[in-house]
């Protein structure tokens, strides 16, 4: 199940744990007060079963029809399921019917090739985010009745 996670609610702190460990543990790293800032203006979406986070994702209102994915994460024994493929594909609808009409993320290097898969294109040079190289890519969301 699919759903829009609210802030500062149990299910909020689970997306938080599953984004640590997933994202920020394997680089040494935790979140920082300004991170979890910002989170206060994101979007956050998770997928459940048996009421358990199992993959997350959160994205920010960037201005001019424009949203910003951030902190994808997918619980490990179910990465490469196509769980990550759902997920992005519930965000961009849950989007697209908020008004927004194009997203942007940062993409690791290593998950380019799934985002190209799901219709992103690479709009940036390689850089180094959180001491590993990304890729900043882009897709244009259109109505839902094309």
């Amino acid at each position: 199940m699919f759903k829009e996670i609210e802030l500062g609610s149990a299910e909020y702190c689970a997306q938080l744990d599953l984004r640590h460990r997933i994202l920020r543990k394997p680089l040494g790293r935790e979140h920082t007060p300004e991170e979890l800032q910002r989170d206060q203006q994101r979007i956050h979406i998770g997928c459940f079963e048996e009421n358990e986070i199992r993959a997350c994702l959160s994205f920010a209102n960037k201005g001019q029809g424009l949203a910003q994915m951030h902190s994808v994460a997918v619980d490990g024994f179910l990465q490469g399921q196509g769980v990550g493929a759902l997920l992005v594909r519930f965000a961009e609808d849950f989007a697209r019917k908020k008004g927004f009409t194009s997203v942007v993320l940062n993409a690791r290097e290593t998950a380019v090739p799934f985002y190209k898969k799901m219709g992103y294109e690479i709009c940036s040079e390689m850089f180094i985010e959180v001491g590993i190289p990304h890729f900043k890519m882009k897709k244009a969301l259109f109505s839902s009745s094309k």
